[in-house]
């Protein structure tokens, strides 16, 4: 499931839309915030070939299926993790 686009909101906060049109707001400082800055955030693009989305002309990426997984995961999936 590649990623379509995205918009950066505010710190780690993204909201990724995905080639079957399903959208999400996450979080993302549980993956990246040890390898990314809040500075370096702005760096975002989607690789063209894979559809991740990566920072740091792809320093940083996050596999297109990890991030859907991770952005429309259950509710209680994510209460249960903390």
């Amino acid at each position: 499931m590649k990623l379509a686009s995205f918009e950066q909101r505010a710190g780690f906060e993204f909201a990724p839309m995905f080639e079957n049109g399903e959208r999400a707001i996450v979080d993302l400082e549980p993956l990246i915030g040890k390898y990314l800055s809040r500075d370096q955030l702005a760096s975002g693009e989607i690789d063209p070939d894979c559809g991740c989305l990566q920072f740091q002309d792809g320093g940083v990426d996050i596999e297109p299926t990890t991030l859907y997984r991770y952005a429309l995961r259950p509710p209680e999936a994510s209460e249960s993790e903390t």
